[in-house]
């Protein structure tokens, strides 16, 4: 008998479950999308011997938050506060549904290397604490949205925006939001 040793080249990724405990949200400028946001951020990673969670501190790339940004860690989680962006359609304004997001991601690891899981049980808004004139949410207004990010070729001409079609992907990435529906 002959006993070939195979070893995989495919490791699993890495998961990590996220949840978004929005405290405040204010400063919402309709002309041009931006907030200002007050949130925990609870991360956990996956063991993927046993599936236990552990508490996971790398924060995540925020796509569209500004420059400036505080945060703040505690025990079991970071408070970020700083402003973010997300383009508002306002066409039907004030009869129309608005969403604000907080979008996550990982710019450094393929979906082949880390994958973000929600955490829906950490996740959510306190409606004692998030006043927004002029707009309405309830405590069952938010979602969470799973997402891959394309990532181009560098070595393409449509990468570079000379062309349109024939873009070549090179990596997807993991990426979700934390959205809020405001009426």
């Amino acid at each position: 008998f002959v006993f070939l040793a195979v070893s995989c080249c495919c490791a699993l990724p890495q998961k990590i479950h996220v949840g978004i405990w929005l405290t405040n949200i204010f400063g919402l400028n309709e002309e041009d999308g931006t907030f200002e946001a007050d949130f925990n951020i609870y991360q956990y990673a996956e063991n993927p011997t046993d599936g236990k969670l552990q508490l996971y501190r790398e924060l995540p790339r925020f796509n569209n938050i500004g420059r400036f940004f505080r945060t703040t860690e505690y025990p079991e989680f970071t408070r970020v506060q700083g402003p973010f962006n997300y383009r508002l359609y306002l066409e039907d304004y004030p009869f129309d549904t608005q969403t604000l997001r907080i979008e996550l991601s990982d710019f450094y690891r393929s979906v082949d290397q880390l994958i973000f899981v929600p955490l829906v049980n950490q996740s959510g808004i306190n409606i004692q604490t998030v006043k927004l004139p002029r707009w309405h949410f309830d405590d069952g207004s938010w979602w969470w949205v799973q997402e891959l990010l394309p990532f181009p070729d560098p070595s393409t001409e449509a990468a570079s925006g000379a062309l349109d079609e024939g873009l070549v992907i090179r990596k997807n990435f993991s990426q979700i939001a934390f959205s809020v529906k405001i009426t």
